[in-house]
């Protein structure tokens, strides 16, 4: 299914750039996304249902920080929590897989499973989430203050150099 999503999508690329690099006209290219459009409802009809096939699939809970070695107390505390987080929501995907284990669901239930997945998230996680988006601030104030911070480069000739004079 996968693949054929990629080579459909692929196809559908491959003929708006050769119509972008042969200079089509804004009319030459609404005309090609009409013609087109059929394919497009296909492609995202397609899309939906591997997302839903995805769905039905346990999670990992097992995930890990990958801290690097130089990592700020922020980052480290950052990278811990969102492995954490994506275990936590994993947990909860799974939990509800196990609900509805025996049961055909259709794309709307497991949408609505999706839903009820993120709702549940969001309820029990709230707390680390904000402090992530915190945390998110002041990483940016860190890489901020980090790049202003660095050794500024050198030219090689500097306007105060008259040795050549």
């Amino acid at each position: 299914m996968l693949q054929d999503y990629q080579k459909q999508r692929q196809a559908l690329m491959q003929e708006r750039q050769k119509l972008i690099e042969s200079r089509a006209t804004e009319a030459q290219l609404q005309a090609w996304r009409e013609k087109t459009a059929a394919r497009f409802a296909d492609l995202q009809d397609l899309a939906e249902a591997m997302g839903a096939a995805s769905a039905l699939h346990p999670k990992r809970t097992d995930r890990k920080p990958n801290i690097p070695a130089n990592a700020s107390p922020t980052l480290a505390a950052f990278l811990t929590t969102r492995a954490e987080l994506g275990n936590a929501r994993a947990k909860i995907h799974n939990q509800l897989l196990d609900a509805a284990a025996g049961q055909e669901l259709t794309p709307d239930q497991v949408r609505q499973m999706q839903e009820k997945e993120r709702q549940l998230f969001l309820q029990q996680h709230a707390a680390e989430l904000q402090l992530q988006a915190q945390r998110t601030q002041t990483l940016a104030v860190e890489a901020v203050s980090n790049k202003s911070n660095a050794p500024a480069r050198k030219n090689s000739l500097s306007r105060n150099d008259n040795t050549t004079q």
